[in-house]
């Protein structure tokens, strides 16, 4: 576990050497931002090590990181606020507390993950390559592991925050990925913990209680999960007939077994269930995968992929919008406009999804606390601000955005899918029992009756075309946005964020955005995510409102709490299967390991390319599939092969262009008797190493003869068991 404690001294230097700045930043909140000073320390010491990078200015070394770390720690100083004792003195308790959840959120996820540490399977290979391609690359933007000659055309901003501590800590990369999983779930817990600390504590009510209060948020973003896992154990036991489970509607529970002894399903896959809630079909009457992905289900699945790293972040940019509420012109004024477009600009970087969503939540922020006085929201300044933050937030990640390129197609409509109002409340039922009550008490008057009336009209219109889950989120809205403007401090704030969550998800009931997948899929998955996070929030300052005397208010609270508490059920019972479901001799934290046990020949060949060869020199391996073997070699050394997973590079880059080309030239250079036909392939695509294994010889049917060949241009510089290497001369 050394590798898990120099991990986690490193982000804590890093949130450290930026907490002077990041008090400048959040001072208008209780706490003065110290829950998010390790989040934005790391991004502010990664984005200087990246654009260093892109610029020539620095090498991706010990020594790029090192100037990296002196540029924010001179930033902080000069910038930022000083008075560090005095701030230990009025913030003590928080920043222990904080501590202590950190470390606790941390090293819990980190023996976690000591259990279930393989890189392997769904999107960890593609997570991994990127996390090793980086790792080798001498400059940026990083070559693409798996389309040699390409760089990659992705958000890789994450990938690259996990590079620098890598690097820093001398950390395997394999090791390296399961800590950032671990780090990022206590980044969560910990920025969930802060935005609600800020909010309650603005009641004037003690440390405490707003700590409890606070820790119940961490609760509702980071850790339940939805009703699935409660239905999953009803279904377990035999509970509901046959119609019943059909009614319901999710995938693999139609059927109810018996397992009467277990307190969980004894079915391995069934935590997977809960990201598939939502249950959408075509005309036909086939079924259209959608995506329902909440935080707990992700950190349980483990991949390193975009909506994850940005997590914690994106919580951040809900506290700098709490923050620009509080005080709007702190917001505007220099160096914190800066900040706050560094900050927000980093999200597309990220998980581009993010970056328009909370780029409006920040603007709709500020301009809500400008209008507090006078009871009324500027629309034009709210879009003057966002476009001012955006804007900057763009120019600084300039050279990330030259070589980007998206699968993504426009806006489409939706037009026969409906998400069932059942499925909606199994997805979010906390948060949707909890919500109304930060609508209370109404204050609106007689001349808004009549968008009260337009808001039943669109109800009953929702309702005749069969779309039933609108007919209840546009009135809601509706009444949110009426009543949002009479409300005053954290409670126009996490009215806010329920009214975002709501929009969010309403906003797939109409739209979506086309990529590779035509279908609305990726669209529910991302803002359901973001929804999930808002809503989150915002429960938890409700239920504070809730615990107010009164029957109602009990009664209220009551029910909220009885699903939180079957939501719990979800992370108790999931951890158990994912843990306990295989023996462990050997508890390790190396990815990697289990290449030893399932393919020994391939584990021993990549050590040895790992350990000899320098530099980002192009590998031909095997090509196929997603979510299969193929790419291991350049998943697992970060070379460039010459094609990956061709329908991932698809994605990534909206063409098939490229892979159908190079596809048909991977199979000839295995397969042909030619050795000159061979190396003028090679040459082609300046291919240095040639790898020979048993996924190559199964795909391609290698014969010795076809084996041979490479010997009369290449040189065998590795034979060992089922694996030849050869280096191709220069």
């Amino acid at each position: 576990m050394l590798f898990a404690l120099k991990w986690w001294l490193a982000l804590s230097f890093t949130g450290l050497l930026a907490l002077p700045l990041a008090r400048r930043l959040f001072s208008p909140l209780p706490g003065e931002g110290f829950p998010f000073a390790r989040p934005f320390g790391l991004l502010l010491a990664s984005y200087a090590f990246w654009l260093g990078c892109s610029l020539g200015l620095i090498q991706n070394s010990l020594g790029g990181i090192a100037v990296a770390l002196a540029l924010l720690g001179l930033a902080s100083w000069k910038l930022g606020l000083k008075d560090l004792k005095a701030f230990w003195a009025r913030e003590r308790q928080l920043i222990l507390a904080t501590e202590l959840i950190h470390a606790l959120a941390f090293a819990s996820f980190t023996l976690f993950k000591a259990f279930r540490p393989e890189i392997s399977g769904t999107e960890k290979p593609m997570e991994l390559a990127f996390l090793n391609a980086i790792l080798r690359s001498q400059s940026f933007p990083p070559h693409d592991p798996w389309l040699s000659g390409f760089a990659i055309s992705y958000y890789y901003f994450g990938y690259v925050m996990v590079a620098f501590l890598a690097k820093w800590t001398a950390t395997p990369s394999g090791v390296a990925f399961n800590l950032a999983i671990a780090s990022l779930f206590a980044l969560t817990v910990t920025g969930a913990f802060g935005v609600v600390y800020a909010l309650v504590k603005r009641e004037e009510i003690s440390f405490h209680q707003a700590a409890r209060w606070a820790i119940l948020g961490a609760v509702l973003v980071a850790i339940i999960g939805n009703q699935e896992g409660f239905l999953e154990l009803l279904h377990c036991k035999g509970v509901g007939s046959p119609s019943f489970w059909e009614w319901v509607d999710v995938k693999g529970l139609a059927q109810a077994p018996s397992c009467p002894s277990f307190i969980h399903p004894v079915d391995f896959w069934w935590w997977w269930r809960a990201s598939r809630v939502i249950h959408d079909r075509n005309l036909l009457g086939q079924d259209q995968e959608v995506i329902d992905e909440f935080p707990f289900f992700s950190f349980l699945l483990g991949d390193l992929h975009p909506h994850v790293l940005a997590l914690p972040f994106a919580i951040m940019a809900i506290a700098l919008a709490l923050s620009a509420f509080y005080s709007p012109d702190l917001a505007s004024s220099w160096p914190n406009f800066f900040l706050y477009s560094l900050a927000l600009g980093g999200l597309a970087f990220l998980n581009t999804w993010d970056f328009p969503i909370y780029l409006a939540l920040t603007g709709t922020a500020a301009v809500l606390g400008l209008s507090a006085d006078k009871g009324e929201i500027t629309w034009g300044k709210v879009l003057k601000l966002a476009l001012s933050w955006g804007a900057l937030g763009v120019t600084l990640y300039l050279p990330f955005y030259i070589g980007f390129r998206s699968q993504a197609g426009g806006i489409l409509p939706v037009l026969f899918n409906s998400t069932k109002v059942h499925q909606y409340f199994i997805m979010f039922a906390p948060f949707l029992l909890a919500g109304p009550v930060l609508l209370f008490p109404l204050r609106l008057p007689r001349t808004e009756f009549a968008l009260i009336g337009v808001a039943i009209f669109l109800a009953l219109l929702c309702s005749l075309i069969h779309r039933p889950l609108p007919a209840i989120l546009i009135p809601t809205i509706i009444l949110a946005l009426l009543s949002l403007p009479k409300k005053e401090g954290p409670s126009a704030f996490a009215l806010l964020l329920w009214l975002a969550g709501l929009s969010l998800t309403l906003a797939v009931e109409f739209v979506y955005i086309r990529d590779s997948f035509g279908t609305r899929m990726n669209t529910v998955f991302k803002f359901y995510y973001q929804a999930w996070v808002m809503m989150g929030l915002a429960s938890a300052f409700a239920l504070y409102k809730l615990s107010a005397p009164g029957l109602i208010r009990t009664l209220w609270r009551s029910l909220v709490l009885l699903t939180i508490f079957t939501g719990l059920y979800y992370p108790l019972a999931s951890s158990l299967t994912r843990t306990l479901a295989e023996g462990r001799d050997i508890l390790t934290l190396d990815g990697t390991a289990y290449l030893a046990r399932t393919n020994p020949a391939d584990y021993e060949a990549i050590s040895w390319l790992n350990k000899n060869v320098v530099g980002a020199p192009v590998i031909l391996e095997a090509t196929g599939g997603s979510y299969t073997y193929y790419g291991r070699v350049a998943t697992h050394t970060g070379l460039p092969t010459v094609l990956g997973w061709d329908f991932h590079e698809l994605q990534w880059r909206g063409s098939y262009e490229e892979p159908a080309r190079r596809k048909p030239d991977i199979s000839r250079i295995y397969t042909s008797l030619d050795p000159e036909e061979a190396r003028a392939i090679a040459e082609k695509y300046n291919i240095r190493y040639i790898y020979i294994g048993p996924l190559e010889r199964e795909t391609y049917g290698l014969t010795p003869e076809m084996e041979g060949k490479f010997a009369r241009f290449a040189t065998l510089v590795y034979d060992k068991g089922e694996v030849k290497i050869f280096a191709c001369e220069r």
